[in-house]
């Protein structure tokens, strides 16, 4: 178990962008790791760098890739049977970190971060911005590296806010008013054409989209002293917006919209 946690940690290492020369020629041989991945542009990435780091390690990496909901599913089902040999996987710290942290599903790396005999000279944890590093970071341990970061954006069409006379909204009454006015039946048949807006309501691809419209409204997960607040007024009134953004402004099936198919209602102009 320590070396698969060692060459796991080498892994994340090799991800990130160093070159692993330091442990001499295949210092791994026969090792197998099993990966579990999230279908996504870094899960591509990475396995473009796979055989660099077999070449380097002699580790052999058998790796899965599901779709998000699938992913998650059964990446629970592997942690939580007690059996599963999942070596390496990827995680959203921001909705699953803690929850893993504290039932020992995720090994503190600290050891290995903080060893200059695995860790390469040239790999400082410090370049990592602080929030990504806390992001991981759970009672004092650290129990992910980050590999990349997001944040959230409104796109729109020039095109349609020119047509209709409608500024780049600034607040959420502007947001709203926006998409109402956007929610175009064309040909009068009483059917909407062009929806006013997509955002995804599908379980957790939604979390960390409601997440900005939870903090603008006032709202948070928990309050100060560590108490879910979800049942507070400001969350309320963030939770009914965004549901009445999708009920009466979005695409039909809201709670069925995910990633991929709130940006397929976008890029085709629906």
């Amino acid at each position: 178990m320590k070396l698969k946690i060692l060459v796991s940690f080498l892994l994340v290492v090799l991800i990130l962008g160093i070159q692993l020369v330091a442990y001499g020629e295949n210092p791994y041989e026969g090792t197998t790791l099993r990966l579990l991945f999230n279908r996504h542009v870094w899960q591509e990435f990475i396995e473009k760098k796979i055989p660099e780091f077999e070449k380097a390690t002699g580790i052999k990496l058998v790796v899965e890739v599901f779709p998000e909901d699938q992913f998650r599913a059964k990446r629970l089902i592997e942690v939580t049977s007690g059996i599963a040999d999942l070596d390496v996987f990827m995680i959203m710290p921001g909705q699953a970190g803690l929850h893993y942290a504290t039932e020992g599903w995720t090994y503190p790396l600290d050891d290995f971060i903080n060893n200059p005999e695995i860790t390469p000279q040239d790999w400082d944890f410090n370049d990592f911005f602080e929030g990504l590093k806390q992001g991981g970071n759970f009672s004092g341990k650290q129990h992910s590296i980050s590999i990349q970061s997001e944040t959230s954006l409104l796109a729109y069409r020039k095109d349609l806010l020119s047509e209709y006379g409608i500024n780049v909204p600034q607040t959420m009454d502007e947001l709203e008013a926006a998409a109402q006015k956007l929610n175009l039946d064309y040909d009068g048949d009483g059917k909407i054409d062009l929806h006013g807006i997509t955002l995804r309501g599908r379980r957790a691809a939604a979390t960390s989209q409601f997440v900005d419209f939870l903090y603008t409204f006032g709202g948070s997960w928990k309050d100060a002293e560590g108490n879910w607040a979800l049942g507070k007024p400001e969350a309320i009134q963030a939770f009914n917006f965004y549901g009445k953004l999708l009920r009466e402004y979005g695409p039909p099936g809201a709670t069925d919209i995910h990633w991929y198919e709130s940006t397929s209602y976008f890029m085709t102009g629906k």
